[in-house]
């Protein structure tokens, strides 16, 4: 199935002489293709906008190797209410289907773009994650860092596992540091505190010397 929003694929690796290896998309009513042993380099060094790729050596055995890609997840975009951290690309879901059931212990390479009308308007950190559903957010175990490709302006990275992937975003911390006027006043007052209670504790024993 392919439009200009979304692309899917649900295809045995092994159909004919080029192996599918997974889906790349491109906007701007572009659309959608596979990605196979053929095609796999000149796809993956165009403006992509978002894709999912496997090395072949890990879909020996796979009967069915599904990729759906959402141009535009709008809905998704501030689905984690957990780390407040915000989608800014595609997103894409990944499943392999071997004969006793679902392999997710396959790596996948990604690739996304900052999509524009998600771009976030200050400065914060880019992570590669997927969705964890038992805790509704997005998580990084099992993903490299995503590394920068200038020439594309695109971001790559990988992940050990199958799931639902995107590129998220996350603000820097809105808590300021203590700069050294900070902390020179709360040194001031820490003596202060001190000095009262010194005062306060001499009073109390002088009155009860007194009685």
């Amino acid at each position: 199935m392919s439009k200009s929003s979304s692309f899917l694929v649900a295809a045995p690796p092994y159909r004919s002489h080029d192996i599918v290896l997974g889906a790349a998309f491109t906007g701007n009513g572009v659309g959608g293709q596979i990605v196979n042993n053929s095609n796999e380099n000149y796809l993956l060094n165009s403006n992509i906008s978002a894709a999912a790729v496997i090395n072949s050596q890990y879909l020996m055995g796979v009967s069915s190797l599904n990729v759906l890609i959402i141009d535009q997840p709008s809905s998704f975009v501030n689905v984690d209410q957990v780390t407040n951290k915000i989608l800014v690309s595609s997103m894409i879901f990944v499943t392999a289907r071997r004969h006793l059931g679902l392999d997710k212990t396959i790596p996948v390479s990604l690739f996304f773009t900052v999509r524009q009308q998600f771009k976030p308007p200050v400065s914060g950190t880019l992570y590669c994650s997927f969705f964890n559903t038992t805790t509704s957010s997005w998580n990084e175990a099992g993903c490299t860092s995503p590394i920068r490709n200038d020439i594309y302006n695109r971001f790559e990275c990988s992940c050990n596992h199958l799931t639902s992937f995107a590129l998220v975003w996350l603000p820097e911390s809105a808590s300021p540091g203590f700069n050294a006027q900070d902390i020179a006043s709360i040194v001031f007052e820490s003596v202060s505190i001190v000095c009262f209670l010194a005062v306060l504790v001499h009073a109390m024993v002088m009155r009860c010397r007194n009685r």
